[in-house]
């Protein structure tokens, strides 16, 4: 699962604390920095948690490594992000696996 972030994330807008089940196609394309510098300075926008809600870097709950779970930045105004996962393979309930979504009236459609 991924849960969205507070940032300034124009995508992400009003989303802050949600926890998704983004689909992940592979295990590639994990975040990484040239310093802690832009570590540290890098506006993330979603990040892989585990099944208590905390950010992780372990498998499979975070499928690549990506440090502290990073999955999404955003830019400092918000209008560019940049994802790992497939949010757009989940846009139907039949996307989803497993039964913890299937009472949930937002989700029935």
């Amino acid at each position: 699962s991924t849960k969205i972030t507070e940032s300034p994330s124009i995508f992400f807008k009003d989303m802050t604390g949600s926890i998704l089940p983004i689909p992940v196609a592979h295990g590639e394309g994990r975040a990484q920095f040239a310093s802690n510098k832009q570590a540290i300075s890098a506006l993330v926008a979603m990040q892989y948690v585990d099944n208590h809600g905390k950010p992780t870097e372990s498998y499979p709950s975070n499928p690549n490594g990506s440090p502290d779970g990073i999955t999404a930045l955003t830019t400092p105004d918000g209008r560019a992000t940049i994802l790992m996962p497939h949010p757009e393979r989940a846009f139907q309930i039949a996307n989803y696996h497993g039964t913890q979504l299937i009472g949930d009236p937002i989700l029935r459609g």
